[in-house]
């Protein structure tokens, strides 16, 4: 097919790419699958470009990250549960003067977030005034808090704040007794 000009050939290419969409994902995560290995040898040798892209990305379009990841932590408790997990990691590194360069499920101990709600599932309890069950649909500011047994704000060192992200040091509180509790060890 011949085009009258550039803008014709770019405008046919779009509506074909609309009209394609899904068979066009199928192909290129087909593809990518094919050559898994060259793409990450490709970003390991080039880890400044793709670090730069990536930041370009994340400037252009924080807006709607931001929205995705709202409403991804609305209808999604797990993704919910490790965004917060991975905000304590990092603001206890911070807190040390260290940058956090460990992944949240290795600093857990654990291989994926479905671990670390059944380790938490068990522990639930009732909330001892309303009688509310605890569920991870209700885990956040004003339901119950991820806390550590051992608080992170306790740790001196990188080695302690790993030690302290380890998911056996973690249980639910409802908010009310998470923060009455604040930074203090309790005996159980």
């Amino acid at each position: 097919m011949a085009y009258k000009n550039k803008e014709e050939k770019k405008a046919y290419d779009k509506a074909y790419r609309e009209a394609n969409k899904e068979k066009l994902a199928e192909q290129k995560k087909a593809y990518y699958e094919a050559n898994k290995e060259k793409f990450i040898k490709w970003r390991k040798a080039n880890k400044e470009k793709v670090s730069e892209r990536e930041k370009i990305y994340r400037e252009a379009n924080r807006e709607k990250r931001n929205a995705y990841k709202k409403q991804r932590k609305k209808s999604d408790p797990l993704f919910r549960l490790s965004v917060n997990y991975r905000g304590s990691c990092r603001r206890a590194f911070l807190s040390i003067g260290q940058k956090k360069n460990t992944k949240s499920l290795k600093l857990l101990g654990l291989k994926t977030w479905q671990e670390l709600a059944e380790h938490l599932e068990p522990q639930f309890y009732d909330h001892p005034k309303t009688g509310e069950k605890m569920t991870f649909d209700n885990h956040g500011l004003h339901g119950w808090h991820l806390d550590h047994i051992i608080p992170l704000s306790t740790a001196k060192t990188e080695e302690d704040v790993i030690k302290l992200s380890h998911y056996t040091n973690l249980q639910p509180l409802w908010a009310e007794d998470n923060l009455s509790k604040s930074n203090k060890i309790l005996d159980k």
